[in-house]
This record gives structure tokens, C-alpha cells and sequence, in this order.
């Protein structure tokens, strides 16, 4: 792995594995294991997940409280990965926006674009919700409830407060960075965008997943599946299908 990769890690999940090569990035307080059982999904796909500061191995380090300031080292690292492979980019929730910015950034280096920028559990990001009430400024108890409510906390976990509250410091700088995320639109991409949503999604309804397609001059797809805001968990195979078929036609296009 060259250094630059190390350094913002980058995780093979498939190593030597040929084909489309597919970045995905993490929901807040997720690491880069979350993608592990996509190996065995996608088996035409070269996965490669990337592990954010304060999880994992990377617990010891600060976590960030500020996405924007993450995206030129992500957007550099996957340059620098490429060596001419067509590539993919795939986020859920906070990953989602890494996922978006780093493309941006990526058109802005003049780098390929992407066979297809795959988004789920998140609403377009210049689609704002003036009624919500932001988690991360919360007392603990509070700020756990609504995390747990959303689906973020497993019920296995749950039981486990001393996890938690190693995970806690994590979790609130993963919210802080994603509500005060501002999307600051520019050029529309020119890749296709394929979003995945929970129908129940409290955050990002159905209806706020269709304007992704305002943000790029390319087809855009939406899939909704049952469920709420981790509808991916329980529906993987589904999306990954849909992913793998996507990629399908833009590499035959």
C-alpha cells in the first residue's frame, strides 16, 4: 500500500481481487468492516473500504468533527490508487457525503469519473430540513436514544455500556460532522448516481432522494426498500444487486 493510502486508511477488503474497483465510505460511527460481507456480494468487484480517524485501529486518534476537511486527503489517496482501473464510489448515510464531495474533488482534479456513484440512506445534500433538531448537542442519554431509535446502536450492543461509551466521543464527532454539513453545489457530475433509501427513513424520506438527480448530467436511479434509516442492513443482497447491475451497464456503456 503506498504511504498516502496508509495514511488515510485505506482497507483492501478483496486484495488482487480484478475488476471495477469500488471506495466505500462509512456511516457515522461504522468502520471500514461494515463492508467486509459485500466481498462475498459483489465477486466481480475489487473492494476496498477506508477506516476514519477514531475507530478500529484508529481509535486512539481524534476523530473528525468536520467532513469537508477529510475529502482532498480521500479524493488524493484514490488518484493515487487508481493506476487506471475504472472505479465506483459508494456511501451510506454520513458515507454518503464523503462519497459525493470526493467525487466533486476528483472532478476538480481532472481525475475519470466514476462508473456510477452509489448513495444510500441520505437525502440529496442541497435538500435541507428546516424542522430537525440536531442530535450531537444533546446530554449522552439523550443523544444515545434518538442514535438507538435510528437503528445506529444494535440491541446486542445496547447491553454493553462500557462499548458504548468508548464509542461515544466517536459517535458525537460523527454527528457534529454531519449536521453542520452545508453542501456548497457547483458543477453537476458527470457520472450516473444510483440512491438506496428506507421507505420509514425518518431523516431521509423517499421524497427527498429524488433531487440526486438535479446533481448530475447523467441517468440517476432510486431504489427504496422496506425499512428505516439501516434498511442496508436487512437488504444487502438487494442493493449490492442493484449495484453489481449498475456497474454492469455503465462498464458495457
Amino acid at each position: 500500500m503506498n504511504p498516502v493510502a496508509s495514511i488515510a486508511g485505506m482497507h483492501r477488503l478483496t486484495p488482487g481481487r480484478p475488476g471495477i474497483r469500488l471506495y466505500c465510505f462509512p456511516f457515522a460511527g461504522g468502520s471500514a468492516a461494515a463492508y467486509r460481507p459485500w466481498a462475498a456480494l459483489l465477486p466481480e468487484v475489487d473492494l476496498v473500504s477506508f477506516q476514519l480517524p477514531g475507530r478500529a485501529e484508529r481509535l486512539g486518534e481524534d476523530p473528525v468533527t468536520d467532513l469537508r476537511s477529510m475529502v482532498p486527503g480521500l479524493a488524493t489517496t484514490i488518484a493515487a490508487d487508481l493506476d487506471g482501473r475504472p472505479y465506483a464510489l459508494f456511501g451510506h448515510s454520513m458515507g454518503t457525503i464523503l462519497a459525493y464531495e470526493v467525487a466533486a474533488e476528483l472532478a476538480r482534479l481532472d481525475v475519470a469519473a466514476p462508473r456510477l456513484l452509489a448513495v444510500s440512506g441520505r437525502r440529496a445534500p442541497h435538500v435541507v430540513d428546516p424542522e430537525f433538531v440536531p442530535y450531537h448537542p444533546m446530554p449522552d442519554d439523550a443523544f444515545l436514544a434518538r442514535i438507538e431509535a435510528l437503528g445506529g446502536i444494535p440491541p446486542q450492543l445496547a447491553e454493553h455500556r462500557d462499548l458504548i461509551e468508548l464509542m461515544l466521543p466517536t459517535l458525537r464527532a460523527d454527528f457534529t460532522a454531519v449536521e453542520t454539513y452545508r453542501a456548497n453545489v457547483g458543477e453537476r457530475l458527470a457520472c450516473p448516481i444510483a440512491v438506496f433509501g428506507g421507505v420509514d427513513d425518518p431523516d431521509s424520506p423517499p421524497a427527498t432522494l429524488l433531487p440526486w438527480a438535479e446533481l448530475t448530467t447523467a441517468p440517476t436511479t432510486v431504489h427504496t426498500y422496506d425499512g428505516g434509516h439501516f434498511f442496508l442492513l436487512d437488504h444487502a443482497v438487494e442493493v449490492t444487486s442493484a449495484i453489481a447491475a449498475a456497474l454492469g451497464r455503465t462498464t458495457a456503456g
